[in-house]
Parts: structure tokens; C-alpha cells; sequence
């Protein structure tokens, strides 16, 4: 049985300082592994509307399409 990978884009991002981003990111990574799903799914800050986050949601779709 094969599984799928997930990437998470937490949108948004611009919209928090660095404290309150750091502690969103935190609390993702603690519920993903609580549900045993921190080796199948990845996550990240994103915005569309400052680009951040853009150049690492290309470099993970690039690692899934090699």
C-alpha cells in the first residue's frame, strides 16, 4: 500500500510577526506527530502576498517531481 505525500501551505503568513508564526509552526508539528503523520506530511508558512515561502513550496514540488 502505497501512501501519498501531503505538503501543507499555511497561508496567510503575512499576517503574523515571527513569534506567533514560530508558535502556529510548533503547534502543527506537535499535532502531526500525535497523529503519527509527521513522516508523511510536510508544512510550511505561506503568502501569496509578499512570496513567503514561495522558493521552498518549489523546491518541495520539485522534490516530488524528480
Amino acid at each position: 500500500k502505497r501512501q501519498m505525500p501531503v505538503h501543507i501551505l499555511l497561508t496567510k503568513a503575512d499576517k503574523l510577526n515571527r513569534g506567533p508564526a514560530k508558535t502556529v509552526l510548533f503547534a502543527v508539528q506537535k499535532s502531526l506527530k500525535e497523529m503519527k503523520l509527521d513522516q508523511l506530511v510536510s508544512f510550511q508558512l505561506f503568502s501569496a502576498v509578499n512570496n513567503t515561502g514561495l522558493d521552498e513550496l518549489k523546491l518541495k514540488l520539485q522534490e516530488w517531481l524528480q
